[in-house]
Parts: structure tokens; sequence; C-alpha cells
């Protein structure tokens, strides 16, 4: 990407391919979080205060570019604030997003943009996000993260058949405190689900998201069995790796030290849906047309246990060896799926330029 910085001013500009993504407790962002064509207008206030203006283009479709030139791509407009006050850290934010009905985006799609549907020509699906993230060091060893957000999404369509309406919230929270021997933590989120009577009348009660790449803390629950245990009746593992529709709750302990340049994590997590179990996704069970579409509500019939534990080996300064392995225990009532206990391996080499 390309930064001007002009001169005699607070300003900055950063604009091509670049790599934005907003602040979140549990690791990247559930609402925007992805290497994408835009642009970032910062401003320096003053030595407390920063703000950053954003668009960004998550997605476009150049083939319907002649065709439809309004509504072939998705846009996004953001504005982030970064206020500092003594050992505390409040990320304010808000993001509008508008996706045309040609922009290439299948209908329906799990792993993105869940509210959009087949809208009309002269018209766009629309998101709208507000959110805050908090963190404090009171001290050293003490790290707090917390994360409210609240967003809203409509597909602004005016066939009956084919409107859609989401209005939901996802709440997060993170301690750790470091130690001699590691770091121990505590995390949880809790995001809102469907209701049965609002979904039959075609309004949705989760949070929609943009470009969702989350990882919360590296709960791999979606990814155990070659995608047996997804959690959803698509298929699809984004649920369980925002947290949109679930709740979950966590320990670990982090950077364990057990010889010179070999680290380990150790995490213990459990997830459930907060969706009715009737428009909620459960693996095995396809209630009916909104489980199938997945709105990203995990069933409350839903429900899993995880155990990892991760190994890290710093070879050289620039080179990592990762030993990522699992354990996870699902729970599906009255799915047609066993509850088998599943295992899961991951080795991989990081070598960054």
């Amino acid at each position: 990407w390309i930064t001007v910085k002009f001169p005699d001013t607070p300003l900055t500009l950063n604009t091509g391919l670049i790599s934005l993504g907003f602040p979140f407790a549990l690791g990247n962002s559930p609402v925007f979080d992805g290497r994408v064509a835009g642009a970032t207008q910062g401003v320096k206030v003053n030595d407390q205060v920063n703000l950053t203006a954003i668009y960004a283009r998550p997605a476009q479709n150049a083939a319907t570019a002649s065709t439809y030139p309004n509504t072939n791509s998705v846009d996004a407009y953001g504005l982030l604030a970064n206020i500092k006050a003594d050992v505390v850290q409040i990320n304010p934010y808000v993001l509008y997003a508008t996706l045309g009905h040609a922009a290439g985006v299948p209908v329906g799609t799990p792993s993105r943009y869940p509210w959009h549907t087949n809208a009309e020509p002269d018209k766009k699906s629309t998101a709208l996000i507000g959110a805050v993230n908090l963190m404090a060091n009171p001290n050293k060893q003490l790290t707090l993260k917390f994360d409210l957000i609240y967003g809203m999404g409509d597909s602004n369509n005016d066939l009956a058949a084919n409107q859609v309406e989401t209005k939901g919230f996802l709440t997060a929270v993170a301690l750790d405190y470091k130690l001699d021997f590691g770091t121990p933590g505590l995390f949880g989120w809790y995001g809102s689900g469907n209701k049965e009577d609002d979904v039959n009348d075609g309004k949705f009660g989760v949070l929609p998201l943009i470009d969702p790449e989350a990882s919360l803390r590296s709960l791999r629950m979606a990814n155990f069995g070659a995608g047996k245990y997804t959690m959803s009746s698509r298929g699809s593992n984004l649920v369980t790796r925002t947290g949109v529709g679930s709740y979950g709750l966590g320990v670990q302990v982090a950077d364990i030290k057990s010889a010179n340049k070999l680290t380990h994590t150790l995490r213990v997590g459990y997830i459930k849906g907060t969706s009715d179990d009737s428009v909620g996704a459960n693996p095995g069970v396809q209630a009916n047309q909104y489980a199938t579409a997945n709105m990203y509500g995990i069933s409350k019939d839903a429900s899993a246990l995880e155990v990892d534990i991760d190994s890290f080996y710093r070879v050289i300064d620039n080179l990592e060896i990762r030993l990522e392995l699992g354990v996870l225990k699902p729970s599906f009532k009255d799915s047609t799926i066993p509850d088998d206990m599943a295992m899961s391996g991951q080795l991989s080499f990081d070598y960054s330029f």
C-alpha cells in the first residue's frame, strides 16, 4: 500500500491493498478483519485521542460491472477512535456497509453476509454496526479486555418472500495475568440468538457480519473430524469461529516454558447455542429453511467441550514451528449425528520476512 503524510498537518493517508481490522478482546474481529482494497485516513487530535476514517471494498463482481455498475460490489465505511486515559484504552467505532444484489455473493451464503438476500436491481442490502472495545492494564501483570457490539442488517427488499432483517449483539471479555511460569487467563462471550416467532416473520436476532475472520482465542471446534462437527446444518464453521449466535466460556494458560525456545498453551473451552431449537443450526437436524440457511444462530440443543494444547518452537528469530493438538466432545440433542469424541492435529511452519 501507499502511505502519504501531509506536511504541517496531523493527517496520514493509507491506500491500496491494506490489512484492516477492528480491535477485539478474543482475537481477530468478528465484525471486520482481513486484507482488502481500501483506504484509511488517520488524524491525531492530541496525545490521548486518534481518529481513523475507513473505506473498504471487500468484494466486487467484475462480470456485472457494465450491467449493474452501482450494485455489483460490497462497500464498507467506518470511523474508529482510539482514546488513551492513563491505564485504560477505549476504542469506539461505527461501520456501515452496502451490498449490491449483483456483487457476486451467493444468496444465503453461510460464510459471509447472511443478512443479504436476492435484492431488487435498484436496491442494496445494508448493515450498520456500532461497538466499543476497552483494554485496561492496572499493572504490568494484569490485562483486562471487553467488547460490546450491536448491529442491524436489512435486505432492503420489497419482495416479502426475500425480506430479511436482523438485529443482534455480541459481548466478550478476557482476563490475563502474567506469572513466572506462564500467563493464566479467563475468557468468555455471549452472542444473541434467534427466536422462533420472530424468524417466522423474517426477523432474526443475530449480529450481522461484514467480513468475519474471528478466531475466538484459537478454539477450533469447527475444524474437528474433517468438518464432521461444524455446528451447522450446511457445513459452515463460521458460527463457532465468530461467537455469533452462541455463548462460550474458557480458561487457558499461555506461554508455558518447558525448554529453551519451546513454549506451550493449554486451553479448555465450552460453547453452546443461543437460538431456539427450531430456528438454530444443529448438525443432522434441518428443522426448517432458517436452520438450513444458517443465519449464524446455533441451536440451544448443540454444545461442545474442547481441550487444546498448542506448542511453539522458535527455531530462529523469524522461523517458528507450531504443533496444535485438540480433543472435542460434542453434544447434539435430538440429532442423527452421534456424540462421538473427535481429535485434531495440525503442524505448521511460520516464516516471517
